[in-house]
């Protein structure tokens, strides 16, 4: 086990390859029957556009802006298909917060693509 110390280094410290160590060491030590899985799953920004300015976020873009898009319903099942064609099992749906008929049409995106894509787990993150 790791001190507190050591772990606050490890946190403020850019050397991934240093974490990845310890984190390995830590996972032999819980787990020693040396057993690791892993899921494949895939995060889809389905629209940048959003209007709550979040101060965190450099990925959006206000209403109307050139470099703003969302994402036709054929771009988001395609890039549904080639994570399932990767033996992807999970999909986080991950857009901007806008009100407008477009972003309404998400609903439907989901709907259809939970009945298209039965296989795969959709998550729409909840917002405020």
């Amino acid at each position: 086990m790791i001190s507190r110390e050591e772990a606050l280094d490890l946190f403020r410290s850019d050397d991934l390859i240093g974490i990845g160590m310890e984190a390995d060491a830590m996972r032999r030590k819980w787990h020693p029957e040396g057993i690791v899985s892993y899921i494949i799953d895939r995060n889809i920004n389905y629209t940048n556009f959003c209007t709550e300015y979040c101060s965190f976020c450099a990925f959006y873009r206000p209403l109307g802006h050139a470099e703003g898009y969302i994402l036709p319903k054929e771009t988001i099942y395609a890039k549904i298909q080639e994570t399932l064609d990767l033996g992807g099992t999970g999909l986080l749906m991950q857009g901007g917060c806008i009100r407008t008929s477009k972003s309404n049409g998400m609903k439907t995106c989901s709907a259809v693509s939970r009945s298209a894509f039965e296989s795969i787990c959709i998550a729409f993150p909840r917002r405020r």
